[in-house]
């Protein structure tokens, strides 16, 4: 079964996911900081990654996970726009990674998963 870490510091926003990847039959776990997230890294298949999180920031979850050579599938999932040039830095970081943007449609989610599966 593949297991996706849902790494999101809102508990509300985490839960709702969760449930829509469990429903899919995927197995899923929650970090809710970069530091958790990073001590579960090597634990998931795929990894949905916010950038905006306590102790630890999303493209430092990056950064370190690069320099330790866990290699896996990351999705971002984030509010922050496009726009002011997030996609662009984090693919410097990391040019395999995929972007979704709050709010986003829960199929729109579980479709891309399947492709970076």
């Amino acid at each position: 079964m593949t297991k996706i870490l849902i790494v999101e510091d809102e508990p509300d926003e985490a839960r709702s996911i969760q449930l829509i990847l469990e429903r899919e039959g995927y197995e899923t776990d929650i970090a809710v900081d970069g530091d958790e997230a990073l001590q579960k890294a090597s634990e998931c298949d795929l990894m949905l990654l916010d950038i905006i999180l306590p102790r630890v920031h999303g493209d430092i979850v990056l950064r370190k996970m690069m320099d330790k050579g866990i290699s896996k599938p990351v999705i971002v999932v984030t509010a922050v726009s496009r726009e002011v040039g997030v996609e662009a830095d984090l693919k410097e970081i990391n040019s395999e990674i995929s972007f979704i943007q709050k709010p986003f449609n829960s199929n729109d989610l579980v479709k891309l998963i399947k492709q970076r599966i």
